[in-house]
């Protein structure tokens, strides 16, 4: 494949990830409002806007590309990109896990719902590509190395639980 096409198809791909987060996104602030009560609106409509922006920058662009289309020769590259994607993305929980110097464990730090709301989107973005809205929740429950602060993790599985009642009310109008 050549690289006009690789990078079309890398382009597709993250354009169709960022419109089904804005779906996602929409979905909770039509369905779920209370969600919004005690946020900064400003800064995550600015978030959801701007959902991984980052992969468009110089040192993420290319790696990504040749990683995910060309030949993935570039394993190390493409391991630095992912983590510097991760590490200035307030949306990904690996933003928010710290390691701390001789500590044998990392230390999480409590999520803004802001970011929390950002992630759940990006998560459930892909529920919204296969149009089963509903994949989420097993995938939730699958993903047992995810490290999030007590407090953040009760948020994530309450909006999740508002999320699961809703598509069934909406569903079934139970």
């Amino acid at each position: 494949m050549t690289k006009n096409k690789q990078e079309k198809k890398f382009l597709e791909h993250l354009n169709n990830h960022r419109a089904n987060v804005k779906k996602a996104y929409e979905w909770l602030e039509k369905e779920l409002p209370e969600l919004f009560k005690d946020v900064d609106k400003k800064k995550l409509d600015d978030a959801i806007k701007n959902h991984d922006e980052s992969k468009l920058a110089e040192e993420e662009y290319w790696p990504r590309i040749e990683w995910f289309y060309g030949d993935g020769d570039n394993e190390d590259e493409y391991k630095y990109t992912r983590c510097r994607h991760q590490n200035e993305s307030e949306h990904h929980w690996q933003y928010w896990v710290m390691l701390k110097d001789n500590a044998k464990t990392p230390e999480c730090v409590e999520m803004s719902k802001e970011a929390v709301i950002e992630m759940i989107s990006d998560w459930w973005s892909f529920s919204w590509d296969e149009d089963k809205l509903d994949s989420i929740f097993d995938w939730y429950g699958k993903q047992k190395h995810i490290l999030l602060h007590p407090n953040t993790k009760k948020l994530v599985k309450e909006i999740l639980d508002k999320i699961e009642k809703k598509i069934i009310k909406n569903t079934f109008g139970i």
